[in-house]
């Protein structure tokens, strides 16, 4: 085998197509009720939360009607909260605050909720390694009008599906649909679709272009600087970027300690599959044959469906 053998070798295509939109309700084989979803609950949630900050607002500022020793009647609170009413009159002030509390605090729960959901469907690809489900999931995405800054990442993320599933082409025609140049388009988003740009037309042989977009990528290094944690993410993408371009365009066997490294410390198993897959590569440059068979075991004992673990199957 050659150390191209991962861009030459035809793999089976099982990789979903993108959901077509049709009136017909399609029933959901993965355990969210939807994935569209996300966004009507925390839309809903938002207007419910609205709703129900108004109510509590009321909760706190209501009034009876009592009658007093001299026969008069007079409105008096009828929950005694000093702070939010005085002199039978609601204090305008307290009440507005309420409001705005009870929202913000509705606004973060749903946040989280929103943000948790997501991790579960992240974790689909990253622990599980379900690049099926993965992709479904995010296919149904594409099925609606997405706001400008919501569209790079579902792009994003579907893209890392197609690349995992070893749909090259797929990957890169989705990723061309980012408007790089619009504004609106976030600094992170653009490193990521650079990076998966990269690595799709590094695995399809494609060296020229996969290393315009490293290019691109080390000239996004100004945008990076003024957030430390920013900047340690970039430098970590960009020199992971460098690493798989040169150990298959340029068969280069210097960065074995790195991707061990990488392997030890990832707790994702998709990150731990794929170190495996360019150790692999380095190996068989090395004429480690053991090594490489030992790279190839893990691969196909964790990596289900992963391009990669079909790849193995056929050189193990």
């Amino acid at each position: 085998m050659d150390n191209n053998s991962t861009n030459n070798i035809e793999i089976e295509n099982n990789s979903p197509q993108p959901v077509k939109k049709n009136k017909q309700k399609q029933k959901n084989t993965f355990p969210y009720r939807s994935t569209i979803g996300l966004f009507k609950s925390s839309l809903i949630a938002h207007i419910c939360g609205c709703i129900g900050s108004l109510f509590i607002t009321i909760y706190f500022s209501s009034f009876k009607s009592v009658e007093t020793i001299d026969g008069t009647r007079e409105a008096v609170p009828l929950f005694k909260f000093g702070f939010v009413v005085a002199n039978g009159q609601l204090n305008p002030v307290i009440g507005v605050a309420i409001f705005f509390a009870s929202l913000f605090l509705t606004s973060f729960f749903v946040y989280k909720i929103v943000n948790f959901e997501f991790k579960k469907i992240t974790a689909v690809l990253w622990k599980d390694c379900d690049v099926f489900k993965y992709i479904t999931i995010y296919s149904k995405f594409t099925n609606y009008k997405l706001h400008p800054k919501q569209s790079p990442y579902i792009y994003c993320c579907l893209a890392n599906g197609y690349i995992a599933n070893g749909d090259f082409e797929i990957a890169i025609e989705t990723l061309e649909k980012i408007d790089i140049k619009n504004k609106k388009v976030s600094k992170l988003n653009i490193l990521v679709c650079y990076n998966n740009l990269m690595l799709a037309y590094l695995f399809l042989n494609r060296f020229e272009e996969s290393e315009k977009c490293l290019e691109n990528i080390k000239n996004l290094k100004e945008k990076f600087m003024n957030n430390s944690k920013l900047k340690n993410y970039y430098d970590e993408v960009l020199d992971y970027a460098n690493i798989r371009y040169n150990i298959i365009a340029n068969r280069d066997i210097s960065h074995l300690q790195y991707l061990k490294d990488r392997f030890d410390k990832k707790p994702n198993m998709y990150d731990k599959i794929m170190a495996k897959h360019f150790m692999s590569i380095i190996y068989k440059n090395m004429s480690d044959e053991i090594n490489v068979q030992n790279c190839y075991k893990y691969i196909i004992d964790n990596g289900k469906d992963l391009f990669v673990a079909k790849l193995a199957i056929e050189l193990h």
